[in-house]
């Protein structure tokens, strides 16, 4: 549950409970012990105002220029009593016995309780109430002329005196007062000021109400704070001004003690029962420990309504790195990667020039971002922040998915698939005996699941066949398991499939949902999700593979639902819709079991050894193994120079040179390059090394921490087998036995030496 913009009024209805109302036009109360949120009323107009105490809320609600209204409700939303202003309604403030006071653009009423409307308290032209503020038994209001203090008399009647001004006003100046606050003890009182016409200087006025007396502290030039809040100790201030902090000053010592960077900028503020609730203008809310801050720790916020996340079009596409991060991409040309907590992490603005993003993947390593466009595709570097390789695609088709060991990128195309070994640029087309352009992929190892208009197939990239599935009807979403032997198909009806036979599969849902045009599975199967539409809702359907028993029905996007992808543990799952937002659900219930570590092997290396006639093939593959040890090993000023019977091999790690001579009798590796990257990781102190595993003609190194030995051979990746022979396998061993009794080889044409270098 969350706002749809941002975040305009805050209220604790009480120590446990806060109600907030948004741009959204929506009254959400908040459990603080839960986080959940339920919405109370939703009005077409946006709130503007909040106000609430043990048995009541009011909620003004009105667009600038536009008259307003003022309701209150219950703390279950149910409306108690309703008044229909004619000017805009700024403030509101429960002022004790159930009275509401209400500030206006034109006048300031009081609405007794039990009344049927406000009455008129006193009438202003040109000086709105721009603050209402309770303390003790009084009520401060600030207009743009300055403060008076109400105060109770005979009969409930208010009497107005004025509050004295810090310093006298600046001749020919203007002043905008924008916020004010008060202690609960009814000691001080608050304002931001802004002097001059332009807001030359900011400054906050404090009122020493039992002295009648008044000070001010200078804040330098800027916007003044647009909330402003008192601690429960009333001798620190909170405070929001235009830049996304949170400030907290002293007004003992007269200065400013504490400054908070916020996600983004804020307009509302909240302190009570030793909490500091801050509404972000992205829809979200912040809650502190109140304690804490006035003892001067920043501690991590808790987040209140982080379920929804923002693009600026279409949500087209969604995956999970394996660390939990989400990735998504977006029509509007951006993708994005979000934290566990829905914070933005980054954001690439850039990763469609030509369009739109149709389609994003997560690379196994963490690192790497993929993103297929309208017209390129595209691997982004998360650490470098770069784009390190791109290829054109086919226009009006989508897909895309990590294949192999995260080498390999698989694109959709028109009765295609490309085939992109992006680190070695090389492209290679893999057409389809379907002649209609691809919608979906998914894969797991070496096996791609392909969705295509009223069909699906499963190709292996080691193998030429193709295994076809019969969905029929609409364009199929496709989703496959982490082992590679089941496939699930979105389209008229969701479905399973045996990845191999391609059979329709056992497992039945009790309650089919209709046309998919999204599906997702869990890592082992156990869970499955799909689109559905019911009655002009757009839901998800969450189903146990097992008993065919729904979990869940998720409803709450207002277009059509384009992409489902499930976290990593099961136990929740993300959906991102054409309203252009991403919702994350956590899922009741047992979550589904992660996959053991045997199904997850350590991060590894393969290559054929036959690699060495590019100039740079050492740089790269420093580079790769960079990659796979996941910031343990980073290599820097990497020097490769190239002789007729040697390679000199250099490079700077932990402010330490490493060097090597390595063979060049013939053009392929020479492994010892690996026992110089070991060296230098034992140099650091880090306990894992690469270690070989034989692959036939492939030359495997695993990332782990060997038991003893100097080889181990740890569970294989991919479908729970060795690594399998790939085509061309038995040629390019035959081929290694001759090049071993032949010699230099092409090594021995090569006449000239290069240099290269690269900070990578």
């Amino acid at each position: 549950m969350s706002h749809e913009g941002e975040v305009r009024a805050i209220a604790f209805l009480d120590e446990t409970t806060l109600v907030s109302g948004g741009a959204d036009g929506r009254v959400i109360r908040w459990d603080l012990l839960s986080g959940a949120g339920q919405v109370l009323r939703r009005e077409e107009d946006p709130i503007i105002a909040v106000a609430a105490d043990a048995s009541r809320i009011a909620v003004a609600a009105g667009r600038e220029l536009a008259g307003g209204r003022v309701l209150q409700l219950d703390p279950k939303g149910r409306e108690l009593a309703a008044w229909k202003g004619d000017e805009e309604l700024t403030r509101l403030l429960f002022s004790g016995a159930g009275d509401l006071l209400v500030g206006g653009e034109e006048a300031l009423r009081l609405w007794r309780a039990g009344g049927r409307a406000p009455q008129v308290l006193e009438e202003h032209e040109g000086e709105p109430v721009r603050g209402l503020a309770r303390s003790g038994e009084r009520v401060v209001v600030l207009t743009a002329d300055g403060a008076r203090l109400l105060t109770p008399g005979r009969g409930g009647a208010l009497a107005a005196g004025g509050l004295p001004e810090a310093q006298p006003r600046p001749r020919g100046s203007g002043v905008s007062r924008r916020a004010l606050a008060a202690s609960l003890d009814g000691g001080r009182a608050a304002a931001s000021i802004a002097i001059g016409m332009v807001g030359k200087e900011v400054q906050l006025h404090v009122w020493e109400l039992a002295e009648r007396g008044a000070w001010r502290l200078s804040l330098g030039p800027g916007a003044a704070p647009e909330a402003l809040a008192f601690a429960s100790d009333g001798e620190h201030l909170f405070g929001i001004p235009e830049q996304p902090l949170l400030r907290v000053w002293s007004l003992a010592a007269r200065r400013e003690a504490l400054a908070v960077p916020l996600p983004a900028s804020a307009r509302s503020l909240a302190v009570a029962h030793g909490r500091v609730v801050v509404g972000l203008r992205d829809s979200t809310l912040l809650v502190w420990d109140e304690a804490a801050l006035l003892a001067g720790r920043v501690e991590p916020a808790r987040r209140l309504g982080s379920d929804r996340l923002r693009h600026g079009d279409v949500v087209s596409s969604l995956a999970y790195f394996a660390d939990g991060r989400l990735v998504s991409g977006s029509w509007d040309g951006s993708a994005a990667v979000w934290g566990e907590d829905g914070q933005a992490l980054a954001r690439l603005l850039d990763a469609d020039p030509d369009g739109g993003v149709e389609a994003v993947a997560a690379s196994p390593d963490g690192r790497h971002l993929a993103v297929r466009g309208r017209a390129r595709a595209r691997v982004h570097d998360l650490e470098a922040r770069a784009w390190v390789a791109e290829t054109r695609v086919d226009e009006g088709c989508g897909g895309l998915a990590f294949a192999g060991r995260g080498d390999v990128l698989v694109i959709g195309g028109a009765a295609r698939v490309l085939v992109w070994r992006w680190r070695q640029g090389k492209v290679a087309r893999r057409a389809l005996k379907r002649k209609e352009r691809v919608s979906a992929v998914a894969a797991a190892g070496d096996l791609v699941a392909v969705g295509q208009a009223g069909a699906a197939a499963v190709l292996d990239l080691d193998g030429p066949g193709e295994v076809a599935l019969a969905v029929g009807g609409a364009p199929a979403g496709v989703a496959i398991t982490a082992d590679g032997a089941t496939v699930w198909t979105g389209g008229p009806r969701v479905a399973t499939w045996d990845a191999r036979t391609g059979r329709r599969g056992a497992a039945q849902l009790a309650e089919a949902p209709g046309r998919s045009h999204a599906v997702g599975v869990t890592a082992d199967g156990a869970r499955v999700a799909a689109s559905c539409e019911r009655s002009g809702a757009h839901l998800v359907d969450v189903w146990d593979v097992a008993t065919g028993k729904r979990l869940a029905r998720l409803a709450g996007h207002s277009d059509q639902v384009s992409a489902v992808a499930f976290h990593p543990a099961g136990d929740r799952v993300a959906t991102g819709s054409w309203d252009a937002t991403i919702r994350l659900w956590p899922l009741a219930g047992p979550a589904a079991a992660p996959r053991r570590r045997a199904a997850a092997p350590p991060p590894e290396v393969s290559f054929d050894a036959e690699s060495v006639e590019s100039e740079e093939a050492y740089t790269d593959l420093l580079q790769r193994f960079a990659d796979a040890s996941a910031g343990a090993f980073r290599p820097q000023e990497i020097e490769e120079e190239h002789g007729d019977d040697h390679v000199r091999l250099a490079f700077r790690l932990g402010g330490r040179d490493y060097e090597r001579s390595l063979e060049r009798t013939r053009d392929w590796v020479d492994p010892t390059f690996v026992d110089l990257i070991n060296e230098a990781l034992a140099d650091q102190g880090e306990a894992r090394r690469f270690v070989l595993r034989d692959a036939d003609a492939w030359t495997c190194y695993v990332f782990t921490a060997p038991p003893g030995a100097g080889t181990s051979r740890p569970a294989a990746s991919g479908r729970g087998q060795a690594a399998p022979p790939r085509r061309g396998t038995k040629k390019k061993a035959e081929k290694r036995g001759k090049k071993k009794g032949a010699g230099a080889g092409k090594a021995a044409k090569r006449a000239s030496a290069s240099r290269t270098r690269s900070g990578r």
